[in-house]
């Protein structure tokens, strides 16, 4: 077992045969060798490799009103940030479960579509102003990260990218000097599991998001 954290470095070791197998490789990379570009590696894909879903600062008073979150949700293009930032090789979702699971199949929950006029009505009802709302994630992360900031952009919302060493990052997300966050997980089989990490009342709930009826749901 080698760590090689940076994805050319370890892509080239596997292309080079310098190690026999990788995981997670770039998107762009695995691309590559779909096309055939790059010959002499096979890959195995992972359907339930994992799932990215934004999070928001409930401590900030302008994420505490549902018009300004929806208007996020609805700005959201996920397919293009697929194909922007994956190439194609992932799937927009609506919960952060395998879009098979059962749970997904009986909550039957509208599939999410971009709508631009309702994100811009939505932002006018907040009262949103172009309020400055920042963003922070890795290095690693840049290419989603400022797609998103693109996207959102079209409503007019302002978003300010910042990139941060993991342990930098992890330390503002835990003492809630972010707005934006955009937090990875494993897709499992149990919503509660997945998602009560996120949505329960707790002091060490992500995104600090605190709902009696959701709670109660739970």
């Amino acid at each position: 077992f080698r760590p090689i954290t940076d994805d050319s470095n370890r892509f080239n070791a596997l292309r080079t045969g310098d190690v026999q197998i990788a995981e997670r490789l770039s998107p762009l990379d695995a691309v590559r060798v779909k096309k055939g570009d790059v010959k002499g590696i096979k890959i195995l894909e992972d359907t339930l490799g994992g799932y990215q879903a934004l999070i928001v600062n409930w401590l900030n008073p302008l994420l505490q009103k549902l018009e300004m979150r929806q208007a996020l949700r609805y700005v959201t293009d996920k397919q293009r940030l697929v194909d922007e930032v994956f190439y194609g090789n992932a799937v927009a979702v609506d919960l952060m479960m395998d879009p098979n699971d059962m749970w997904v199949k009986t909550a039957n929950i509208p599939r999410h579509k971009r709508d631009l006029a309702k994100a811009k009505a939505l932002l006018k009802s907040a009262g949103y102003k172009g309020q400055e709302l920042v963003l922070i994630g890795r290095k690693s992360e840049a290419q989603l990260l400022e797609s998103f900031q693109r996207i959102v952009g079209e409503a007019g919302i302002n978003v300010k990218v910042e990139l941060l060493e993991a342990g930098v990052r992890d330390e503002r997300f835990r003492d809630g000097k972010y707005d934006l966050y955009v937090d990875g997980g494993d897709p499992i089989s149990d919503p509660v599991i997945t998602m009560t990490p996120k949505y329960y009342t707790t002091k060490t709930a992500k995104g600090h998001y605190s709902n009696p009826k959701v709670d109660q749901l739970f």
